[in-house]
């Protein structure tokens, strides 16, 4: 009979070899599975790159590319799996510089 147990520790794993590694797209997450140091290792440690790898989404481009400074002007935003909040919840579309953002709420057009 196998038995699964958790136990959440924060401590850095040991070196090891030979061991088995997973991505975990949707949660960012990199899973290590086991591995050898001078023993066999029956372990599982997760990371969460998040911060690393960035949104599970991509823009692609932005038209018009430029706009007046005041601001205002419509912008399409296109891309790759960009998701519709759920429960109607509103799009929040950031603009970011080097010196100031704005954020300003948007809509899902497929």
């Amino acid at each position: 009979t196998s038995v699964l147990s958790q136990q959440v520790s924060s401590r850095v794993p040991c070196a090891r070899e030979q061991t088995a590694w997973s991505y975990d797209a949707k949660a960012a997450k990199l899973v290590m599975f086991g591995g050898w140091a001078h023993e066999w290792l029956d372990d599982v440690h997760t990371l969460d790159v998040s911060a690393i790898v960035g949104p599970p989404y991509s823009v692609q481009s932005l038209h018009p590319a430029q706009g007046p400074i005041t601001g205002g002007a419509k912008v399409v935003v296109s891309g790759v799996d960009f998701a519709v909040p759920e429960g109607g919840e509103p799009i929040i579309v950031k603009f970011v510089s080097e010196s100031t953002e704005q954020t300003v709420e948007g809509t899902f057009v497929s």
